[in-house]
């Protein structure tokens, strides 16, 4: 019979050392860059917007597209909501979604870079819970907008700033007074991105209207001077 070996446990510890450097070197490998990262998901971006530029009709994506079946009205302005309907009160309980797109409309205005576009934004509370009032749509803000669009590939503290805009936007809630809303205001937005992270930060002022016309004259104590977002690239749409 052949005598079963076993190592000793000199042996064992002697490989473990060996062993570690290996599959440490393996992890770090496995580690990806955040700014590759970026810098990647930047270029694929690229790619995809500059074959839509062969397509005169071709629309992408913009600002977020959601719904939200059900969301709740804490304090919902019931006098307004008269001028909408006349045959229930307002509900708490109402449906909010949101469309925006962009079209591309020249490409590389200065050289070999610097993108002009066209982009829409539609945000809706629509009272489709409220049978008693027909269902209204109680509030809709329409918002077309123009910008210039700068790619770029600056990196800071590990973070790349993919993109840089300036733009016009004007927006209404199409209604005439004395529900009328609207406003005006020029913007500039930077983009920053690492690995599956990204954070835009986007002041805007907005421009000054007479006391006669002007329908939102403490608007800033409610929407601020600019946004600031942080997203996150889900692991489900990632490994989708």
């Amino acid at each position: 019979m052949t005598p079963i070996r076993s190592l000793s446990s000199s042996s064992l510890v002697a490989m473990g050392l060996l062993m570690a450097p290996l599959a440490l070197a393996q992890t770090v490998e496995a580690t990806p860059d955040p700014v590759q990262q970026a810098s990647e998901k930047a270029e694929v971006r690229r790619d995809l917007e500059a074959e839509t530029a062969d397509n005169p009709l071709a629309i992408t994506a913009y600002r977020r597209n959601y719904v939200m079946p059900w969301t709740y009205n804490t304090n919902p302005d019931e006098a307004d909501f008269r001028e909408i309907s006349t045959d229930g009160g307002v509900d708490h309980s109402e449906v909010k979604f949101q469309l925006s797109f962009k079209v591309k409309l020249l490409d590389d205005i200065l050289g070999r870079n610097g993108d002009l576009y066209f982009a829409y934004t539609q945000r809706s509370w629509w009272q489709a819970y409220n049978s008693e009032a027909s269902s209204p749509f109680r509030e809709t803000n329409y918002e077309p907008e123009a910008f210039m669009s700068f790619d770029n590939s600056w990196t800071v503290l590990g973070w790349t700033n993919t993109i840089n805009r300036i733009g016009f936007a004007h927006q209404s809630n199409g209604r005439s007074d004395p529900l009328s809303r609207s406003w005006n205001r020029l913007y500039a937005e930077t983009i920053f991105q690492r690995g599956d992270w990204a954070f835009s930060v986007a002041p805007h002022w907005r421009i000054p209207e007479n006391d006669r016309d002007d329908d939102n004259p403490d608007l800033e104590d409610y929407i601020g001077y600019g946004d600031l977002t942080l997203v996150a690239q889900s692991a489900i749409r990632k490994y989708r």
